[in-house]
């Protein structure tokens, strides 16, 4: 594959756990193929910090979904 690349509709967003996620799939093969089906994994993690009534609390989460 020459090239991969997603494209988010929206990539500065915050987005929350059962949300979707949208945008575009680009991709190049160095040949013609037929394709019935395209799956995809996503993996990722997030790091989170915050500080409430003068206690920092600090959280690193990650998680796997598959479309």
């Amino acid at each position: 594959m020459d090239r991969f690349e997603i494209q988010l509709d929206h990539p500065a967003a915050t987005y929350f756990p059962g949300q979707r996620v949208t945008g575009t799939l680009i991709f190049n093969t160095k040949k013609s193929q037929n394709v019935e089906a395209i799956n995809i994994r996503v993996n990722g993690e997030i790091s989170a910090g915050w500080k409430h009534y003068n206690q920092l609390f600090q959280e690193h989460i990650m998680y796997a979904s598959k479309m």
